[in-house]
């Protein structure tokens, strides 16, 4: 089974992305920040991490900096998803690490679309 990591700070958003990927046989972990992010990624090796980039405290491009930089987490894709749609985002993004990008609201469709391409 496919095991996905969401980290999100609206426990709203992590419910629903959580329900979408559960309801198509994705195992589910979540976290509300990037401490959370980190450890969960390193204990529990997820094939795919989802985050959010806008969270209290350290943002989610730092967090796909500091995941990309430890051998452990270094090879799980990282989805980033936000509300900034903005092409310099989507390319702070790519810069840290991360190898998609999906603006909030997203369709389940298109949500699924981008973790298919990147497992």
């Amino acid at each position: 089974m496919v095991k996905v990591l969401i980290v999100d700070d609206e426990e709203d958003i992590r419910n629903l992305a959580e329900m979408m990927l559960s309801d198509q046989g994705y195992e589910v972990i979540t976290a509300k920040n990037a401490g959370d992010a980190v450890t969960k990624a390193e204990e529990e090796e997820p094939d795919l991490i989802l985050m959010d980039v806008v969270m209290p405290g350290r943002n989610g491009f730092d967090t796909c900096k500091i995941l990309k930089f430890k051998p452990d987490t270094k090879d799980i894709p990282i989805i980033m998803f936000s509300a900034l749609g903005r092409e310099v985002d989507r390319k702070m993004a790519e810069e840290a690490g991360a190898q998609g990008y999906i603006t909030k609201p997203f369709e389940k469709e298109k949500l699924l679309q981008i973790i298919e391409e990147n497992l």
